[in-house]
C-alpha cells in the first residue's frame, strides 16, 4: 500500500494565500527585478498568514515525510531569471545541494539566510573524491606526456580534499555530502587494494572528524555504497544517495538500487536520485524515461523524476527514504508552472495542496 504523508492537516488554513502568492509562471519573472506585483500585494496583505504558513512548513519539516534533495545549479553569479535563486525552489524541498560552493555571491547567501530561516530547507554541497581524484591523474597524465613536473598525487590530493571541506565552515553550510564511487575491491592486486583503502581512510576520516565537531550538521553519502570497504561507517550518514541517475528507465533504475544494497549497507534512509530534464532542445535522454504502450507500440516521453517518486513508495527491502533530483533548477523553465515536475513528484510522495 503506498504511504502518502498528510501534509493538508498542516496547510489547509493557508492554501488561498499560498496559491495567490506562490503558484507563478516563469513567464512572470523574465526578470530578476520584475517581482509580480500581485504577490507583492498580496504578501503586504496577508503577511500574517503567510508568517504562520512559514511557520507550519517549518514544523512540517519534522514530520514523516518523504525527503527530496536538489542539486542546485549556482554558476550564475548575476541572475537574470528567478530560475537562478535558491529562494524559488519549491517550498517542500527538504534539502538543496550547491553545485559550485565557493565565490558565492552576495544574493546567494542572502538566498541561503531566506530559505533557512523562513523555510527550514537545508543547504549543503558535495566533495566529489572522484573528481578530484580523475583531475589529478590528468594533470599527472599530461605532464608526463609534456615532460613537466610531475605533481605528487598524494600530496595534491589532500591539498584539493581539504581546500573543499574548509567551504563547510566557510560558508557556514547546514551539512555536507561526501560523492565516493571508486572501485570494487573484487579483482584488485593487493597493491592496489591498499592504496584504495588508504584515500577511503583519508576521506571518511575526514568526515567522521566533521561528524564529531558539528554533531547537528546533516552528513549525505553520494554514490556507490558497495565499493565502501568498511560499510559500517555508511550507519553515521543520515541518507545514502545512490548513483541511479544515468538510468534510462525505470527497471534500470531498479536493478542499480538492487546493485548496491549488498549485505552492510544500511536500508531506510535511501534516496533515489534522476535529473531534471534538459534544458537543451536536441536532448531527448536526459531526466527522459521513454516508455512505451503496448497497445499502440508508440513511445511517450516522461519526467524521470515523477515516474520515480511514484516507484518510490512502492514497497521493497531498499528502504527508500526519498528523491534526489540533479540540476532541479532545469526543471523551472515551464510557462504554465514553475519547477512543474519537480512539484508534481513532490505531490505524488507527499499529497498537498501547495508544494
Amino acid at each position: 500500500m503506498k504511504k502518502y504523508i498528510n501534509m493538508k492537516a498542516v496547510f489547509s488554513s493557508l492554501a488561498a494565500v499560498a496559491a495567490v502568492m506562490f503558484f507563478v509562471a516563469c513567464s512572470d519573472w523574465t526578470d530578476v527585478d520584475s517581482l509580480d506585483t500581485d504577490e507583492i500585494i498580496a504578501r503586504e496583505q496577508n503577511e500574517q498568514q503567510y508568517q504562520q504558513y512559514l511557520s507550519n512548513l517549518r514544523q512540517w519539516r519534522k514530520s514523516d515525510h518523504k525527503i527530496v534533495i536538489g542539486w542546485f545549479d549556482n554558476s550564475v553569479k548575476i541572475p537574470s531569471s528567478r530560475a537562478h535563486h535558491i529562494t524559488d525552489v519549491p517550498d517542500s524541498v527538504d534539502i538543496i545541494a550547491l553545485m559550485y560552493p565557493d565565490n558565492l555571491a552576495d544574493f546567494e547567501i542572502e538566498d541561503i539566510a531566506t530559505v533557512r530561516r523562513d523555510k527550514g530547507m537545508k543547504v549543503i554541497y558535495t566533495v566529489d573524491y572522484d573528481a578530484i581524484k580523475n583531475e589529478i591523474d590528468l594533470e599527472i597524465l599530461n605532464a608526463e606526456r609534456n615532460g613537466d613536473e610531475v605533481p605528487d598525487f598524494e600530496t595534491t590530493f589532500r591539498e584539493r580534499f581539504g581546500a573543499q571541506l574548509e567551504y563547510f565552515t566557510k560558508y557556514g553550510y547546514d551539512g555536507i555530502s561526501i560523492g565516493y564511487c571508486s572501485v570494487k575491491d573484487d579483482f584488485l592486486t593487493k597493491e592496489e587494494y591498499e592504496e584504495v583503502q588508504k584515500y577511503q581512510d583519508i576521506v571518511f576520516g575526514a568526515y567522521a572528524s566533521l561528524m564529531e565537531q558539528y554533531p547537528d550538521k546533516i552528513y549525505l553519502f553520494e554514490g556507490l555504497p558497495e565499493n565502501v570497504a568498511d560499510k559500517s561507517i555508511l550507519s553515521d550518514y543520515d541518507y545514502i544517495v545512490l548513483k541511479t541517475q544515468d538510468a534510462q528507465t525505470i527497471n534500470e533504475v531498479a536493478l542499480l538500487a538492487q546493485f548496491s544494497m549488498i549485505e552492510g549497507v544500511p536500508t531506510g534512509n535511501i534516496i533515489i536520485p534522476t535529473y531534471a530534464r534538459s534544458t537543451a532542445s536536441d536532448d531527448t535522454q536526459t531526466g527522459i524515461f521513454w516508455i512505451r504502450d503496448p497497445e499502440t507500440g508508440t513511445s511517450s516521453d516522461y519526467s524521470a523524476m515523477v515516474v520515480i517518486a511514484d516507484w518510490i513508495l512502492e514497497p521493497d527491502n531498499i528502504g527508500k527514504r526519498g528523491l534526489g533530483v540533479y540540476r532541479i533548477n532545469d526543471d523551472y523553465y515551464f510557462s504554465d508552472l514553475a519547477y512543474k515536475n519537480v512539484r508534481e513528484a513532490i505531490n505524488i510522495m507527499n499529497p498537498s495542496p501547495k508544494n
